[in-house]
């Protein structure tokens, strides 16, 4: 290529900290701009100036005509050219290219199909791991849960003995009243008869 453009920028790009204007070019239109008057410490502006020959423009930078493939069977024919896999296509598909491309000796521009497969497969064992300690969690309050029903269920089983128990009590300590309540009446009866013999 024969001449390197800059990057040109919009008006007040980063002009502060907050700034939220995206980095793309936009004509500057402003009365009084200092990049639209294009003066000495402004960036540059789009002008003719800056156009390459009618030969390398809309090509790559490194020289070579770019073309978007979203399939493997693109690829077929294409000779001298750069490869550029389009954003839509998956990463199985996109890895299939790239082996492609490779064997038919042809340059790739954004090569990103290991990578992306890479940081899936963290992902995958990020989300893997997570429902590791959930499963885990879960049992333990299972665990928890079953050990205070079974304390429970004891100590209920525990209160019902218990109150059984009282009640075969309380029913002989009533009995055993009963008796000694039917011996102290017929004991003054016995008396009664004796004074009267007497």
């Amino acid at each position: 290529m024969s001449r390197h453009t800059p990057h040109f920028k919009r008006p007040n790009l980063g002009r502060s900290k907050r700034s939220r204007l995206d980095d793309k070019w936009k004509r500057p239109r402003g009365v009084g701009n200092k990049q639209r008057q294009k003066l000495k410490q402004t960036w540059p502006i789009v002008s003719i100036g800056y156009s390459r020959k009618r030969s390398e423009r809309g090509k790559h930078p490194s020289g070579l005509k770019e073309v978007i493939v979203s399939s493997v069977n693109e690829l077929k024919g294409l000779k001298d050219v750069i490869v550029r896999i389009a954003g839509s296509v998956g990463i199985k598909k996109r890895l299939e290219i790239e082996k492609r491309a490779t064997e038919n000796k042809l340059k790739i521009a954004n090569k990103t199909g290991e990578r992306k497969l890479k940081t899936l497969n963290d992902k995958k064992a990020v989300k893997a791991s997570k429902m590791k300690k959930k499963e885990k969690i879960k049992k333990k309050k299972e665990e928890e849960k079953s050990k205070k029903e079974v304390k429970e269920k004891a100590s209920k089983e525990g209160e019902s003995k218990a109150k059984s128990e009282q009640e075969v009590k309380g029913k002989s300590e009533k009995s055993n009243d009963s008796k000694k309540s039917n011996k102290e009446k017929q004991v003054p009866n016995l008396e009664k008869k004796k004074v009267l013999k007497g």
